[in-house]
């Protein structure tokens, strides 16, 4: 194969590593921002929980209260 044929094969190669890596990367980010969103959201409904759990215990003491 020529030197020129070799050249451009080792720059493809090299552009096709680097997209690779890249598309590896995102892949990692994408699953770092999917278990945060997961972990706020599982916050988020044991909030929501303890909040009805107040708002229900508020509720039942005024109505003994009346």
């Amino acid at each position: 194969m020529s030197d020129k044929k070799e050249d451009i094969l080792d720059r493809v190669n090299a552009t096709l590593d680097r997209f690779a890596l890249l598309i590896e990367e995102s892949a990692q980010r994408a699953d770092r921002y999917k278990a945060e969103w997961e972990r706020q959201r599982a916050e988020d409904r044991e909030e929501a929980k303890r909040q009805r759990a107040e708002d229900k215990a508020k509720d039942e003491k005024r109505q003994a209260e009346w």
